[in-house]
């Protein structure tokens, strides 16, 4: 119920049905995980990062939780502790998709862009279906000075992504490096 009221926009009232949950049963991992979620939608950083804290206490192999939590670690600057909960959730499930590209986003905010592009690859491999990879991909490698590259990752994009803003900003970054 909590799920598909968040879900549905009903933010507030999910936040509620996961207060419940908890309350009847405090060592719920995966509604703390969703409480988090739920107040980092409203804006509610801190609490959004207790609930992701607690949400790894109870269940700290689950890689789903390791890479909320990192977000929410980079909200607050904590860009190392971040680091560390991505590569932990990475050497627990080495293709999950989110972890690899909020490592790679981490590792292109830092300068690190051979590993920003290692991850943007990997999750490619892991997931070729997925939009959002080749387009943080193609940043990258105009960063390294790989415009042919580059190009063809945004052309993979565009064919991949139903996100109107980004195909924009594609088309975009397309026009610019061809002039």
């Amino acid at each position: 119920m909590g799920l598909a009221q968040f879900q549905a926009g009903e933010t507030r009232l999910a936040l509620r049905y996961f207060a419940e949950v908890l309350a009847a049963d405090s060592t719920r991992a995966d509604a703390y995980d969703a409480m988090a979620s739920a107040h980092g939608m409203l804006g509610n950083q801190v609490e959004g990062l207790l609930a992701s804290e607690a949400a790894v206490r109870l269940a700290p192999e689950n890689p789903a939780f390791l890479s909320n939590r990192a977000q929410a670690y980079r909200r607050f600057g904590r860009d190392d502790d971040a680091l560390a909960d991505l590569d932990r959730a990475l050497a627990l499930e080495p293709g999950f998709v989110a972890a690899l590209f909020n490592r790679g986003s981490l590792r292109f905010q830092r300068g690190d862009y051979a590993g920003a592009l290692d991850d943007f690859s990997a999750a490619i491999a892991a997931d070729p279906t997925s939009a959002p990879p080749y387009f943080n991909r193609a940043v990258t490698q105009e960063a390294l000075g790989r415009l042919e590259e580059a190009k063809r990752d945004l052309e993979a994009f565009l064919q991949r992504t139903d996100q109107e803003q980004g195909a924009e900003m594609a088309r975009q970054l397309l026009r610019r490096w061809d002039d």
